[in-house]
């Protein structure tokens, strides 16, 4: 005959089948809590670099806007000094998108920096680089500061709108050429397209002022 504490202690355990149901059921549940924690940290950094594209993106349409409407109709020397290159110029052949120069840099002689500069926008490899000189005219041996805004850009391009209202794909418009002040003029209004990776396509107009 069992001694009765020793019957109580019996029924009062744990057998070796029930240890293993618990010790499946806490793993399945451990996997389980496990590929959730996995699945809402890659949701955290797909959403935190969506984020950073996005804030990229805002970024480079603010620096956009700053350059084109505040244009100036002020030409510059070529690198060799033999001519001057026009106060805006798009898709002119040379891989550059738009050039252009920008004014509104404050008091040159208060800020030591010039109140004009030369930008320039150019696409390679799929990166959307802002080109900034030290000085207006450009000069041999001195390099601009680049300055990557975007990556995984597919297509950019720029169209300008003329004094008779057409949209045209290159400027200077060749049939302007030769013309007084040609170098000087600025288009009505710059419109852009650009797509992105990830972003799809879009677009945006800009209306010179005066």
């Amino acid at each position: 005959m069992i001694p009765r504490d020793r019957s109580r202690l019996s029924r009062g355990g744990f057998t070796l089948l029930e240890l293993l149901v618990a010790l499946f059921v806490s793993a399945v549940m451990f996997a389980v809590g496990y590929g959730a924690l996995m699945q809402a940290t890659r949701q955290r950094d797909d959403i935190r670099l969506a984020q950073d594209e996005l804030a990229n993106l805002q970024r480079a349409m603010r620096l956009l806007t700053l350059d084109i409407t505040q244009m100036t109709p002020r030409p510059v020397a070529d690198v060799l000094g033999r001519g001057e290159l026009a106060a805006v110029t798009g898709a002119d052949g040379s891989g550059r998108l738009l050039a252009l120069t920008r004014g509104g840099e404050g008091d040159a002689r208060a800020s030591g920096r010039p109140a004009l500069r030369r930008i320039e926008y150019r696409l390679e490899q799929g990166e959307l680089q802002r080109l900034a000189w030290p000085a207006l005219d450009p000069v041999a041996g001195v390099q601009p500061r680049v300055r990557i805004l975007l990556r995984n850009v597919r297509v950019m391009e720029f169209r300008f709108l003329d004094n008779e209202g057409q949209w045209v794909s290159v400027w200077p418009k060749p049939s302007v050429g030769g013309t007084p002040g040609a170098l000087r003029q600025r288009p009505r209004a710059v419109e852009m397209r650009i797509e992105i990776a990830g972003a799809g396509l879009l677009r945006r107009v800009w209306e010179i002022p005066g």
